[in-house]
C-alpha cells in the first residue's frame, strides 16, 4: 500500500526532520537559499516561520561529533546568517539560569546563528510569564565594551521564587526585513531563595494516645542533647515549618524527607514528610507498623531531615538527633542483603541427535533402481540398433554433445559439493557454448535435408 503524502503545508521540512539526517537537511536548506539568491527571488518552500523552525532544529544538533555532519551544520548556519532573505535572531541567556530573588538580574546575548553581530539593537523586555504574567515593557541596558550583551534588573517587578520566561523583543535601529524570530523570543530564568526551618519539635508518644507525646523544641541547626527512646508500643513525631527568608512567609518544597540510618549496619530508610493546608510539616512513625520496613532491626538510628527544591539555594541536610528503637522479636529470617558471587552451575545445552542413516542395503537398492532406466535404454539401443547415419563430424556437433554432457556432469558436481551460485556461474558458460554449437549443428542438418 502506498501512503498518500500529508496535506499539511509543513510537509517539506517535517519530512526532513523525520528522516533524521542532519547532513541531508543542511544540504537541502543551504541549496534552497543559494538557488533563491541566484534567481533573485524568495524561496517558495521556506518562509520566515519555517526558516526559524529550521534554525531551532540545527541549533539543537550542535553537539554533533562526526566530521561530515559538523561541516554541513557549520555551512548551513553560515548560510542562514549571511543570506539576503531570512536571518534568524538568536537571543540566549549568558548569565546564570538560577539567580537570587534578592538580585534578579539577567544578561542576554543577541546575535545571528554563528554569533555574529546584528548591528545596533534596541532590546525590550515585553512580559514575564510565570504563575501570573507581568507586563514590564522595560529596556535592556547594553553591557559596556560588549556589542552583543544586554542586561536588565528585575527588582522593580517584585518577583518571588519560581520559574519564569522572559518574552523579549529585539528591534534593529536600522530596519532590516530579513530578521526573523526577533519578536517574542523566550528566555528561561529561575529565581531562588533561602529556606529557614522553624517551630521544630521532636518527641515520642504512645500509639494508643493514653498520654501526650513528650516533645522537645529545637533550633536549627541544633541537635538533641540525648537520644530518644521508642519501642514497638510508641511512635516518633517530628513537626516543623519552612519559611522563605526573603518573602517572610511559610513555604512548601518538593523534597522533604526524614532519613533514618542504623549506626552499626549503615542501613537507611527514607520517609516523606507531608505539609498540611497551612504548610506545617508533620512526620509520624509508628514503630510497630513499620517494623517490616526496618527488618525488625533494633538499635540506635540517626534521625536526619533533608530539605531540597529547585528554587531553594541552600538545601538542608540536618542531623536532628539519635533515636533508640526497639522492635518486637520476629521469628522471620532476616532478608539476605549481600550479593552472592560464587560460581553458578554450568549450563549445558542438549541438541537433538541426528537422524540415523538408512542401512547400506537400502542405499544400494535405491541407487540400482535409479540407474535401472538408463540400463534398460542401453540394452534397447543394443538390440534395436542405433542410427548414427545423420551424425556428422564437425565442430558444432562435437561441441553440442560435449556441452550437453558437461551440463549433466555439472549437475552431478552440484549435488556433491558446489553451491547454487557457483553452479550458475559455470552453467552460464557451458550454456552459451552449447547453445552456439547446437545452433550450428541444426543449421547443417537443415541444409542436408533440403
Amino acid at each position: 500500500m502506498i501512503r498518500r503524502p500529508p496535506r499539511s503545508t509543513l510537509f517539506p521540512y517535517t519530512t526532513l526532520f523525520r528522516s533524521g539526517g542532519l547532513s541531508v537537511s543542511s544540504i537541502v536548506v543551504s541549496g534552497i537559499y543559494h538557488l533563491a539568491e541566484i534567481g533573485k527571488k524568495s524561496p517558495p518552500a521556506i518562509d520566515g516561520d519555517k526558516c526559524l523552525k529550521f534554525a531551532n532544529y540545527f541549533l539543537s544538533r550542535k553537539q554533533v561529533q562526526v566530521v561530515r555532519p559538523a561541516f554541513h551544520l557549520l555551512d548551513v548556519l553560515q548560510v542562514l546568517s549571511a543570506n539576503k532573505l531570512h536571518v534568524p535572531v538568536s537571543v540566549s541567556l549568558v548569565s546564570s539560569l538560577a539567580v537570587p530573588v534578592t538580585q534578579p538580574k539577567a544578561t542576554v546575548s543577541v546575535s545571528n546563528l554563528v554569533g555574529g553581530s546584528l548591528g545596533a539593537i534596541t532590546l525590550t523586555l515585553d512580559t514575564i510569564a510565570g504563575k501570573s504574567p507581568v507586563v514590564v515593557n522595560k529596556l535592556f541596558t547594553p553591557v559596556k565594551n560588549e556589542k552583543q550583551l544586554y542586561e536588565i534588573d528585575l527588582s522593580s517587578a517584585k518577583l518571588k521564587r519560581g520559574m519564569y520566561q522572559l518574552h523579549i523583543n529585539a528591534k534593529p535601529n536600522t530596519p532590516d526585513a530579513r530578521l526573523v524570530g526577533n519578536i517574542g523570543a523566550k528566555v528561561s530564568l529561575k529565581l531562588v531563595t533561602e529556606v529557614g526551618i522553624e517551630n521544630v519539635e521532636v518527641g515520642v508518644g504512645d500509639i494508643d494516645q493514653s498520654s501526650a507525646p513528650r516533645m522537645t523544641k529545637l533550633q536549627f541547626p541544633g541537635k538533641l542533647s540525648a537520644a530518644l527512646e521508642a519501642d514497638y508500643h510508641q511512635k516518633i513525631e517530628l513537626k516543623f515549618t519552612l519559611k522563605d527568608k526573603v518573602a517572610k512567609e511559610t513555604m512548601s518544597v518538593h523534597q522533604a524527607f526524614v532519613l533514618l540510618t542504623h549506626k552499626k549496619t549503615g542501613k537507611e530508610i527514607v520517609f516523606v514528610a507531608e505539609p498540611d493546608s497551612a504548610n506545617a510539616y508533620k512526620f509520624d512513625l509508628d514503630v510497630q507498623s513499620k517494623s517490616k520496613d526496618f527488618g525488625s532491626l533494633s538499635g540506635t538510628y540517626e534521625l536526619v531531615l533533608v530539605i531540597g527544591d529547585a528554587v531553594v539555594s541552600n538545601p538542608v541536610f540536618w542531623h536532628v538527633g539519635d533515636v533508640e528503637m526497639t522492635f518486637q522479636e520476629q521469628t522471620v529470617p532476616q532478608r539476605k542483603d549481600f550479593v552472592d558471587y560464587e560460581a553458578k552451575p554450568e549450563i549445558r545445552h542438549a541438541f537433538r541427535e541426528p537422524d540415523k542413516r538408512p542401512a547400506p542395503i537400502v542405499s544400494n537398492a535405491f541407487t540400482v533402481l535409479g540407474l535401472l532406466p538408463l540400463l534398460v535404454l542401453l540394452i534397447l539401443w543394443y538390440k534395436i540398433g542405433v542410427n548414427v547415419s545423420n551424425f556428422t563430424v564437425g565442430f558444432g556437433t562435437i561441441g553440442f554433445h560435449l556441452g550437453l554432457g558437461g551440463i549433466f556432469g555439472l549437475f552431478v558436481i552440484f549435488w556433491l559439493k558446489l553451491t547454487m551460485f557457483e553452479t550458475l556461474k559455470y552453467l552460464i558458460l557451458l550454456g552459451i557454448v552449447t547453445f552456439l554449437c547446437g545452433n550450428s549443428m541444426l543449421s547443417k542438418l537443415a541444409t542436408m535435408h533440403k
